[in-house]
């Protein structure tokens, strides 16, 4: 009986943590951690507007670049999908209520492998794509 029992908090603490999608993000992950941030801190001149640290202590910073700007829609599209939406018949986002994570406006989404970051302004209610460097 106490192995049973045994097994099964190991099974709940090992499901628990490989369910928190952004518990662990390194320089190397595939997934989006979040970041809340101000839409006046934003700027579009090429230098960093946003500093920010991974869960495994890298630092990158934020800033705006004219290839990943075109590219914007397609990596909104990656974020959406990665969260668990897909493109309905209609052409809007439809998913599973209950296991989907939805982006918050006021917040800047930051991929790491990617290198690049999702940004939805709370003011217009749009997003916009920018480049991530890692610094040293």
């Amino acid at each position: 009986m106490k192995r049973i029992t045994n097994i099964l908090v190991f099974t709940i603490i090992i499901t628990t943590f490989f369910n928190c999608g952004s518990a662990f993000i390194t320089k190397n992950s595939d997934e989006w951690s979040e970041y809340e941030l101000r839409p006046s801190k934003l700027t579009y001149d090429g230098e960093i507007f946003y500093y920010g640290r991974l869960s495994d202590k890298t630092s990158f910073g934020v800033f705006w670049d004219k290839v990943v700007e075109k590219d914007g829609e397609f990596y909104y599209k990656i974020l959406m999908q990665d969260f668990g939406w897909h493109r309905n018949t209609k052409g809007g986002w439809s998913g599973n209520l209950n296991s989907i994570r939805r982006e918050k406006f006021g917040y800047i989404y930051v991929n790491p492998k990617r290198k690049v970051a999702v940004y939805f302004n709370p003011s217009n209610e749009k997003y916009s794509a920018f480049k991530v460097k890692f610094i040293q």
